[in-house]
Protein backbone atom coordinates (compact mmCIF):
# COMPACT_ATOMS: atom_id res chain seq x y z
CA UNK A 1 0.00 0.00 0.00
CA UNK A 2 2.42 2.09 0.84
CA UNK A 3 4.58 1.84 -2.21
CA UNK A 4 1.35 2.34 -4.66
CA UNK A 5 0.83 5.86 -2.57
CA UNK A 6 4.39 6.78 -3.44
CA UNK A 7 4.22 5.99 -6.82
CA UNK A 8 1.01 8.27 -7.21
CA UNK A 9 2.88 10.92 -5.29
CA UNK A 10 5.43 10.70 -8.12
CA UNK A 11 2.65 10.55 -10.96
CA UNK A 12 1.25 13.85 -9.52
CA UNK A 13 4.53 15.48 -9.09
CA UNK A 14 5.57 14.73 -12.45
CA UNK A 15 1.97 16.48 -13.82
CA UNK A 16 2.23 19.19 -11.55
CA UNK A 17 6.14 20.35 -12.95
CA UNK A 18 4.38 19.64 -16.28
CA UNK A 19 2.31 22.01 -15.76
CA UNK A 20 4.35 24.50 -14.47
CA UNK A 21 6.55 24.74 -16.84
CA UNK A 22 3.95 24.85 -19.94
CA UNK A 23 2.43 27.96 -17.32
CA UNK A 24 6.02 29.34 -17.17
CA UNK A 25 6.69 29.39 -20.81
CA UNK A 26 3.20 30.53 -21.58
CA UNK A 27 4.14 33.60 -18.97
CA UNK A 28 7.00 34.07 -21.27
CA UNK A 29 5.41 33.96 -24.67
CA UNK A 30 6.50 30.39 -25.77
CA UNK A 31 3.35 28.53 -27.48
CA UNK A 32 3.50 25.35 -29.34
CA UNK A 33 2.11 25.05 -32.87
CA UNK A 34 1.01 22.45 -34.49
CA UNK A 35 -0.98 23.74 -37.87
CA UNK A 36 0.25 23.15 -41.16
CA UNK A 37 0.86 27.10 -41.53
CA UNK A 38 3.54 27.54 -40.41
CA UNK A 39 6.64 24.62 -39.25
CA UNK A 40 5.62 22.45 -36.88
CA UNK A 41 7.12 22.87 -32.94
CA UNK A 42 7.93 25.32 -30.29
CA UNK A 43 7.37 29.24 -31.01
CA UNK A 44 8.17 32.19 -28.90
CA UNK A 45 6.71 36.14 -28.61
CA UNK A 46 9.21 38.69 -29.49
CA UNK A 47 8.97 42.58 -28.74
CA UNK A 48 10.04 43.66 -32.18
CA UNK A 49 7.82 46.56 -33.12
CA UNK A 50 6.38 46.20 -36.64
CA UNK A 51 6.66 43.24 -39.03
CA UNK A 52 8.79 43.65 -42.09
CA UNK A 53 8.18 41.28 -45.19
CA UNK A 54 8.79 37.11 -44.54
CA UNK A 55 8.15 37.56 -40.68
CA UNK A 56 6.29 35.31 -38.79
CA UNK A 57 3.73 36.73 -36.70
CA UNK A 58 0.59 35.54 -34.48
CA UNK A 59 -2.69 37.96 -35.48
CA UNK A 60 -6.15 37.88 -35.00
CA UNK A 61 -8.43 37.64 -38.41
CA UNK A 62 -10.49 40.40 -39.35
CA UNK A 63 -14.46 40.45 -37.78
CA UNK A 64 -15.70 39.03 -40.61
CA UNK A 65 -13.40 36.28 -41.64
CA UNK A 66 -13.77 35.59 -37.52
CA UNK A 67 -17.40 35.02 -37.71
CA UNK A 68 -16.83 33.30 -41.35
CA UNK A 69 -14.18 30.85 -39.46
CA UNK A 70 -16.10 30.09 -36.43
CA UNK A 71 -19.25 29.38 -38.21
CA UNK A 72 -17.83 27.24 -40.37
CA UNK A 73 -14.92 25.09 -37.98
CA UNK A 74 -11.82 26.24 -39.69
CA UNK A 75 -10.48 27.67 -36.37
CA UNK A 76 -11.59 27.38 -32.97
CA UNK A 77 -13.06 29.77 -30.26
CA UNK A 78 -10.22 31.42 -28.72
CA UNK A 79 -8.61 35.28 -27.09
CA UNK A 80 -9.06 37.18 -30.27
CA UNK A 81 -11.56 40.00 -30.09
CA UNK A 82 -12.99 38.48 -32.92
CA UNK A 83 -13.48 35.40 -30.84
CA UNK A 84 -11.05 33.06 -32.51
CA UNK A 85 -7.91 31.84 -31.90
CA UNK A 86 -4.79 34.26 -33.46
CA UNK A 87 -3.78 32.86 -36.83
CA UNK A 88 0.06 32.12 -37.34
CA UNK A 89 1.52 33.31 -40.56
CA UNK A 90 3.66 34.71 -42.69
CA UNK A 91 4.18 38.45 -43.70
CA UNK A 92 3.75 37.94 -47.54
CA UNK A 93 3.42 41.84 -48.21
CA UNK A 94 4.20 44.96 -46.12
CA UNK A 95 2.62 48.81 -46.15
CA UNK A 96 2.42 50.58 -49.31
CA UNK A 97 3.06 47.20 -51.38
CA UNK A 98 0.87 46.39 -54.50
CA UNK A 99 -0.92 42.61 -54.44
CA UNK A 100 -2.67 40.97 -57.14
CA UNK A 101 -3.91 37.23 -57.31
CA UNK A 102 -3.85 35.82 -60.96
CA UNK A 103 -4.69 32.06 -61.21
CA UNK A 104 -2.73 30.33 -58.88
CA UNK A 105 0.36 32.92 -58.17
CA UNK A 106 0.39 36.22 -55.91
CA UNK A 107 2.33 38.87 -57.05
CA UNK A 108 3.37 41.45 -54.73
CA UNK A 109 5.03 44.74 -55.90
CA UNK A 110 7.59 45.96 -52.78
CA UNK A 111 9.25 48.58 -53.44
CA UNK A 112 11.91 47.56 -56.44
CA UNK A 113 11.40 43.93 -55.63
CA UNK A 114 8.89 41.78 -57.50
CA UNK A 115 7.78 38.74 -55.62
CA UNK A 116 5.74 35.73 -56.96
CA UNK A 117 4.35 33.05 -54.52
CA UNK A 118 2.53 30.19 -56.00
CA UNK A 119 -0.56 29.81 -54.14
CA UNK A 120 -3.88 27.54 -54.13
CA UNK A 121 -7.09 29.90 -53.95
CA UNK A 122 -9.78 27.46 -53.53
CA UNK A 123 -13.35 28.20 -54.82
CA UNK A 124 -14.80 26.03 -52.38
CA UNK A 125 -13.56 24.57 -48.65
CA UNK A 126 -13.58 20.90 -48.65
CA UNK A 127 -16.98 20.52 -47.41
CA UNK A 128 -18.13 22.45 -50.81
CA UNK A 129 -19.20 26.19 -49.14
CA UNK A 130 -17.81 28.95 -51.16
CA UNK A 131 -15.41 31.23 -50.37
CA UNK A 132 -14.53 34.23 -51.67
CA UNK A 133 -11.25 35.50 -53.35
CA UNK A 134 -9.68 39.00 -51.93
CA UNK A 135 -9.18 41.23 -54.26
CA UNK A 136 -5.98 42.80 -54.00
CA UNK A 137 -4.57 46.88 -54.56
CA UNK A 138 -1.91 48.96 -52.84
CA UNK A 139 -1.84 48.08 -48.90
CA UNK A 140 -2.45 51.37 -47.05
CA UNK A 141 -0.43 52.55 -44.42
CA UNK A 142 -1.44 49.82 -41.84
CA UNK A 143 -2.28 47.02 -44.03
CA UNK A 144 -0.04 43.74 -44.49
CA UNK A 145 -0.74 40.66 -46.30
CA UNK A 146 -0.73 37.59 -44.64
CA UNK A 147 -0.35 33.91 -46.15
CA UNK A 148 1.37 30.44 -45.87
CA UNK A 149 2.16 27.50 -48.10
CA UNK A 150 -0.47 25.58 -46.59
CA UNK A 151 -2.90 24.44 -50.24
CA UNK A 152 -6.42 25.11 -47.41
CA UNK A 153 -4.93 27.71 -44.91
CA UNK A 154 -7.24 30.61 -44.45
CA UNK A 155 -5.65 33.78 -44.56
CA UNK A 156 -5.19 37.16 -46.68
CA UNK A 157 -6.33 35.15 -49.63
CA UNK A 158 -9.90 34.92 -48.37
CA UNK A 159 -10.05 37.75 -46.10
CA UNK A 160 -7.38 40.54 -47.62
CA UNK A 161 -5.01 42.61 -45.80
CA UNK A 162 -4.87 42.93 -42.12
CA UNK A 163 -4.57 45.95 -39.96
CA UNK A 164 -1.54 46.62 -37.80
CA UNK A 165 -3.80 46.51 -34.85
CA UNK A 166 -4.81 42.94 -35.47
CA UNK A 167 -1.22 41.45 -35.67
CA UNK A 168 -0.04 40.83 -31.73
CA UNK A 169 3.45 39.85 -32.45
CA UNK A 170 6.12 38.93 -34.72
CA UNK A 171 6.91 35.26 -33.73
CA UNK A 172 10.00 33.27 -34.13
CA UNK A 173 10.76 30.20 -33.79
CA UNK A 174 12.52 28.03 -30.85
CA UNK A 175 12.36 24.67 -32.07
CA UNK A 176 10.81 23.39 -35.02
CA UNK A 177 10.53 20.25 -37.34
Amino acid sequence: MRVHKKSLLGVFAVIGVFAAVILLARGFGVFYNDTPSIPEGFWYSTSKPSPELGDFVAACPPIPAAKLALERDYLPAGRCPSGTVPLLKRVYATPFDLVRIKGGTLFIQHGETAITHSINVLKTDPEGRPLIQALGGVLSASQYWLGSPCPIGFDSRYFGAVQRQNIISVIRPLFTW
